[in-house]
């Protein structure tokens, strides 16, 4: 009785027009055929990176599904295998009561902000938007810690805006520059800039 093969690892190639799937034993390889069929048992489980996931939560038949906001939040623990990226938003200005004289608490000025965060990248993005950390989401929330009220020093902005992005667990360092921008007519902008790291757990 012959045993239907088994594909125990992913297509590497194209060959001729047809695809080429490598078999786990002898490291043969079987070309697909018209009318033929192989059943394959997947080697791959969910990442590391993506904290006490189930497969059956992260799997479906189209692949690897969202990611919930739960998920995002949970424990990612540091491996050596983890894909990085970096996400940045580049001179965001706005109008913010930030200072430590009379004149800087009656009345607004504006702040350049930069921000860079190196991000444990998602095992399978699949084209959406909840599987990476959205620069669309910094803004806005850079926005709302403006907004809060007055501020006296460009540190403590710097700091709050850190501690936010690092909300995220999948956020790893946090990279953050406040710039004042109407303080010496001698000078473009003077500010501060901070690095935050995740703590290990």
């Amino acid at each position: 009785m012959s045993k239907e093969p088994v594909a125990l690892a992913t297509v590497r190639g194209t060959r001729a027009g047809q695809n080429t799937i490598m078999m786990a034993c002898g490291g043969g390889a079987l070309p697909e055929a018209p009318g033929r069929s192989f059943r394959f048992r997947s080697m791959v489980g969910p990442a590391p990176e993506c904290g006490n996931v189930s497969r059956r939560n992260i799997l479906s038949e189209e692949g690897f599904n969202r990611m919930t906001q739960a998920e995002k939040i949970a424990a990612h623990p540091t491996t050596a295998a983890a894909r990085m990226m970096k996400v940045f938003v580049r001179d965001l200005v706005l109008a913010a009561r930030i200072g430590v004289y009379q004149h800087e608490k009656l009345a607004s000025q504006c702040v350049r902000i930069n921000l860079e965060l190196a991000c444990t990248e998602h095992p399978a993005i699949n084209d959406d938007v909840s599987n990476v950390v959205n620069y669309a989401d910094l803004v806005e929330q850079i926005r709302a810690i403006v907004a809060k009220g007055h501020i006296n020093l460009v540190e403590t902005l710097a700091d709050r805006i850190a501690q936010m992005c690092l909300e995220d667990r999948r956020v790893q360092t946090a990279k953050v520059r406040i710039e004042k921008l109407e303080v010496f007519k001698e000078a473009e902008s003077v500010g501060v800039e901070i690095e935050r790291a995740r703590n290990p757990r």
